[in-house]
């Protein structure tokens, strides 16, 4: 109202109040309006919506490509780690281009926690309980759902000791990629 108006504006609903106006016996109708408008203010914060505070998935890495990758498990053996850390090198990615996620984490996270990222690719090592298992066609192949590309993998410990694995998982790292043999 004070953007419309030039003088404060003071509603009265009791009797008793027009007559102490009129008397002046009451605090001026500055003073009453100053203590009108306190109350306002606290009661509409009062009303005020708290904001809603999202939930966020935890990660590692800065996500500046927009690549998250989950692995299975609580967190990476070494040999897991480095297995990991070649694959992203061959695609040229490093930690700083990725949001790297445990499945434990991932499953304290609902999908929204996975949209409100906007990963632009999805990589999954393993098998695990969530949600986003369900986007899951078959392993190693490509599915490009809402503009994110999904791809589907073993478990790393398999991966790393597999080479038939290693070879499919190439095959569609590069398409994903756009990477040229």
């Amino acid at each position: 109202m004070g953007l419309f108006m030039d003088q404060e504006l003071v509603l009265i609903s009791d009797d008793s109040l027009i007559q102490s106006f009129t008397n002046r016996s009451q605090k001026p109708v500055t003073e009453m309006s100053n203590e009108s408008s306190e109350q306002n203010t606290s009661s509409s914060n009062a009303e005020e919506p708290e904001s809603l505070e999202y939930e966020k998935l935890e990660h590692e890495g800065q996500f500046e490509k927009g690549v998250l990758v989950v692995y299975q498990g609580k967190s990476l053996k070494t040999e897991e780690s480095v297995f990991l850390m070649r694959i992203m090198e061959a695609v040229n990615c490093s930690l700083k281009d990725i949001a790297l996620v445990s499945s434990e984490h991932l499953q304290e996270a609902s999908l929204d926690a996975i949209d409100r990222l906007n990963p632009n690719k999805i990589l999954v090592f393993g098998n695990f309980a969530h949600p986003l298992m369900k986007k899951r066609n078959d392993l190693y192949d490509i599915r490009a759902l809402d503009e994110v590309e999904y791809l589907f993998a073993d478990e790393l410990s398999e991966l790393s000791v597999n080479r038939p694995l290693k070879g499919k998982l190439w095959k569609q790292l590069q398409v994903l990629f756009n990477i040229n043999p």
